[in-house]
């Protein structure tokens, strides 16, 4: 996505792109983290969570950028 060439002239694309990456590595990091304890853990499966809806969202946004 990111060498990708679109008809928006605005590095938006790019971007996306590179945002999704790091979301997608966090989300991955914050399933894996170690837990110390149990709010350790909750606040773990909360990153978790809120990651991976922002990344649904910029999902959405890139799919919407490339369709245009």
């Amino acid at each position: 996505m990111t060498e990708l060439v679109t008809s928006v002239r605005c590095e938006c694309p790019r971007h996306l792109a590179t945002i999704l990456r790091s979301l997608i590595a966090f989300e991955e990091y914050s399933e894996k983290c170690g837990n110390q304890n149990v709010e350790d853990a909750e606040l773990h499966r909360f990153l978790h969570l809120t990651t991976a809806l922002c990344r649904y969202d910029m999902e959405k946004a890139l799919a919407k950028v490339l369709t245009h």
